[in-house]
């Protein structure tokens, strides 16, 4: 008796300790991206709109890889009045070969030039790790250091852990980045542009709220990982921070040029002066000798 219970015991401790991890890599996720080149100021640069999603399985000497695929499903072109049309009939297109190692929390790409498996994610990383991946945030390309590890709610689901680094580009357990399952290089050399992730969808269902809500409901909760929030439905922003307390938020276009600094209490509502649809900004949120950098997707 007092064996089975041992077992019994072994048994759910280790299947407990084993959902606590979320796969990257599941049948059924499709990751919407969204892209936009943001050069061009003076007209409606390119928008390209993705879905990822995953296609069966093969073998390579012995090791399990998920066949990767991506669909061109909306494309808008250049030019000041393209809004563009829908791309239905697109084929779907191989991107790469990716396997999940769950043991240690990590997810790899094989590189198809040097057939060797390339460190794309991390799951297992700490708060202060350097992690030199593979991985390519927008238009930069080095090591990511992690600025913190927290749990909230982003895409519909709760209690998402989330690793968060350098101009707030989250990474979370179980759904990628904010740039979807993974970002691609720019088309041209010369050029910038910015990949986001606009909807995460499972065998559950699909999401599109993109907005990462940090748990925790005191203020000092709050304003250690502060965050902006931005409402697509009011076109309005508000610092997630203390409601006495003063903070200035200056926002950037990806070639660094300021559009605006405004000056504001704690989750206090406020919108831009020339709002720009479609368009990434990076923000910097300074307050009593502190700064929180990021980047929000206006929609």
């Amino acid at each position: 008796m007092r064996k089975n219970l041992l077992i019994l015991f072994l048994f759910t401790f280790f299947n407990v300790f084993s959902q606590a991890y979320t796969p990257l890599l599941k049948e059924g996720n499709k990751w919407w991206v969204y892209y936009r080149e943001g050069y061009c100021d003076i007209c409606n640069a390119q928008f390209r709109a993705y879905y990822i999603f995953i296609n069966g399985e093969t073998t390579i000497s012995g090791v399990t890889y998920k066949k990767i695929y991506s669909n061109l499903y909306h494309i808008n072109p250049y030019g000041p009045f393209g809004n563009g049309e829908p791309n239905t009939n697109n084929p779907d297109v191989f991107e790469c070969l990716m396997r999940e190692d769950t043991a240690t929390k990590k997810v790899y790409i094989l590189d198809p030039v040097t057939n060797t498996d390339k460190l794309l994610y991390d799951f297992s990383a700490q708060k202060g790790d350097v992690i030199d991946s593979n991985f390519r945030w927008g238009f930069y390309n080095y090591p990511v250091t992690i600025d913190d590890v927290v749990s909230g709610s982003v895409f519909g689901k709760d209690n998402v852990k989330t690793f968060k680094s350098d101009y707030n580009n989250n990474i979370y357990e179980g759904i990628g980045s904010q740039s979807g399952l993974f970002s691609r290089p720019a088309g041209h050399p010369f050029e910038i542009g910015a990949y986001w992730l606009d909807c995460f969808e499972d065998t559950v269902g699909k999401s599109c709220d993109s907005q990462f809500v940090l748990l925790g409901t005191s203020e000092n909760s709050i304003d250690k990982n502060l965050t902006l929030y931005y409402s697509k439905l009011n076109s309005d922003f508000k610092v997630l921070g203390n409601l006495s307390q003063d903070y200035k938020v200056t926002f950037y276009e990806s070639i660094g040029r300021l559009i605006e600094e405004v000056n504001v209490k704690g989750k206090q509502s406020f919108s831009l002066k020339n709002i720009i649809k479609n368009k990434i900004l990076f923000y910097t949120i300074t307050s009593q000798g502190k700064s929180w950098k990021g980047k929000v997707m206006i929609q």
